[in-house]
C-alpha cells in the first residue's frame, strides 16, 4: 500500500484548502495510508501539496524528491481554471512544476478532452500582433529572473519591426511597473487579445495553451505545451489536438480525486 503526506501549510487560499481536502479523500478512496500533515514529515512515499510558490512547501516539494519520493503538485487548472472549486480543473504534476516529461506515457484518447467542451478554433493571421506574456512575481523569485520581459519585447520587436507587439502582463499585484512598453492588454479575456495574433512568446504560461486551441503559433521555454512546441512553433491541427488530450489527463476536478490518484499512481510506474 502506497502512502502519502499531504501538506497542508495553512497559508492555501480557499481554493487550495478544498482541493487539498479533496486529494486526500481521493488517495483515501483508492486505498493509499494518507496523513495530512501542517509541517512536512517527509515519511511517506507520495507528497501532495496546493501551490509550490510557497516558500514552505516548495521546500518540502524539493526535499521529498531529494528523498527519492514522489510530489503530487497541484494548482490551477490549464483550461477552465475557475475560482469555484467545485465547478474548476485542478492541473497536477509529479516532482516537475509541468508534466510535459510523462506525456509520452500519457493515454492520447479524446474521452477527458472532450469533456472541456473546448472546439479548436484558427484564429491567427500571419500578419497580426505579436503578444509577448510576462511572468508572474512567483516565477521571477523562483527562477530568478528579472528582464526576461524586456529582453523578449526589444528582441522581438528587431526581429518583427513591421508587425504590433502586444505585451501581455500579469496581474498588476505582481508589480511589472519596472517593464516601460505599451501597448499591453493585461485585463481583456485571452480569447480576444489571441484573436488575430501572429505568434505567441511565453516562458511557461498557460497562455500556450490557450493560444494551441486558437491556433495560433507558439515559442515558449518550458511549461506543460513545451512537449509541443519544442519541435516547432505551428504543429499541425492533429498534432495539437494529440497534446490537448494528453494534456487533459494532468488535470482533474475535486469530484474526479479518485480516478486521479489512479492515473497517478500508474503512470508514475512508467519513469
Amino acid at each position: 500500500m502506497a502512502s502519502l503526506e499531504v501538506l497542508v501549510t495553512g497559508t492555501e487560499s480557499t481554493v487550495g484548502a478544498v482541493l487539498c481536502k479533496a486529494v486526500a479523500a481521493g488517495a483515501t478512496a483508492v486505498g493509499m495510508d494518507v496523513c495530512v500533515t501542517r509541517k512536512y514529515r517527509g515519511n511517506s512515499d507520495w507528497l501532495a501539496l496546493y501551490g509550490a510558490g510557497d516558500d514552505e512547501r516548495g521546500a518540502a516539494r524539493v526535499a521529498h524528491i531529494e528523498k527519492q519520493g514522489r510530489v503530487a503538485h497541484w494548482d490551477l487548472g490549464y483550461t477552465r481554471n475557475y475560482r469555484d472549486p467545485a465547478a474548476a480543473n485542478f492541473r497536477v504534476s509529479i516532482n516537475d512544476l509541468h508534466p510535459h516529461r510523462f506525456f509520452d506515457a500519457t493515454p492520447t484518447d479524446a474521452k477527458r478532452w472532450d469533456a472541456c467542451r473546448q472546439p479548436l478554433r484558427e484564429d491567427a493571421d500571419p500578419n497580426g500582433h505579436v503578444l509577448v506574456v510576462g511572468l508572474g512575481r512567483k516565477s521571477r523569485y523562483a527562477l530568478d529572473i528579472y528582464d526576461w520581459e524586456v529582453v523578449q519585447l526589444q528582441q522581438t520587436q528587431q526581429r518583427f519591426p513591421d508587425r504590433k507587439i502586444l505585451y501581455r502582463p500579469k496581474p498588476q499585484r505582481d508589480r511589472d511597473a519596472h517593464i516601460i512598453w505599451e501597448p499591453r492588454d493585461g485585463t481583456s479575456p485571452i480569447e480576444q487579445v489571441l484573436r488575430g495574433a501572429s505568434l505567441v512568446i511565453c516562458r511557461h504560461s498557460n497562455v500556450a495553451v490557450d493560444a494551441c486551441v486558437a491556433g495560433i503559433p507558439v515559442e515558449c521555454e518550458d511549461g506543460a505545451a513545451y512537449w509541443l512546441y519544442s519541435r516547432g512553433s505551428s504543429p499541425s491541427r492533429e498534432a495539437r489536438l494529440d497534446f490537448l488530450h494528453r494534456l487533459a489527463y494532468w488535470q482533474w476536478k475535486c469530484s474526479e480525486m479518485k480516478e486521479a490518484w489512479t492515473f497517478l499512481q500508474k503512470v508514475s510506474a512508467s519513469r
